[in-house]
């Protein structure tokens, strides 16, 4: 596939074009030495899977933290670990970036272009939506609800754990652009009615 095919995707962990050992953990080269006893080179490959979850564990730990910014997950995001969910809150790549006041909305679509799920709950049921309300964070808010009527609708209208829509957080938020967010939100549900209006007719 690799050579006969000439595919540009990653098949055994290598670096692809652009790419530095820096942004893409690798997989662990198989020890030195004349024979690899039978099993070993799963353990390595499973080692090197739990080595990159790791990293991807505290690094996203530490963008929802503030200790880095946006850029740093941005960097290391493709589409095979895009939707990873960290392990006790199950925040997504997307839910975190989306909870930052300081991403940029080309950030947010390159996200989405790797194929982020815009509808991942996190363990409180919150989508990314969700966390652009509560956090104000008008960006996240303008692209996610520039998407088809189905997909905004759906946004809206999910509840989290404490049954919240998007627009009972922003309503509720204390964040400097909450208010901001929540024009956003309703001038989607504007377009949105609008929409069924003309169906109608």
């Amino acid at each position: 596939k690799k050579y006969i095919l000439k595919s540009k995707e990653r098949v055994w962990g290598e670096l692809l074009e652009g790419e530095d050992d820096a942004t893409v953990p690798l997989r662990p080269k198989p020890k030195t030495g004349p024979l690899i006893k039978e099993g070993e080179e799963e353990r390595q490959d499973e080692e090197g899977v739990e080595e990159r979850a790791r990293k991807m564990e505290k690094l996203m730990d530490e963008v929802f933290s503030k200790e880095k910014d946006c850029a740093a997950l941005v960097k290391v995001l493709r589409q095979e670990n895009i939707n990873y969910q960290t392990e006790r809150e199950q925040y997504s790549p997307l839910t975190i970036l989306c909870g930052r006041a300081d991403v940029t909305e080309g950030q947010i679509k390159h996200a989405l272009y790797l194929g982020a799920h815009k509808f991942h709950r996190d363990e409180d049921g919150c989508t990314a939506l969700h966390w652009a309300a509560m956090k104000g964070v008008v960006a996240a808010a303008t692209v996610l609800t520039s998407g088809t009527n189905h997909d905004v609708e759906k946004l809206l209208a999910i509840k989290d754990g404490d049954q919240k829509t998007p627009l009972d957080l922003a309503k509720e938020s204390v964040e400097p652009a909450h208010e901001e967010v929540e024009a956003i939100l309703l001038a989607a549900m504007k377009k949105l009615e609008a929409a069924r209006m003309d169906a109608l007719e």
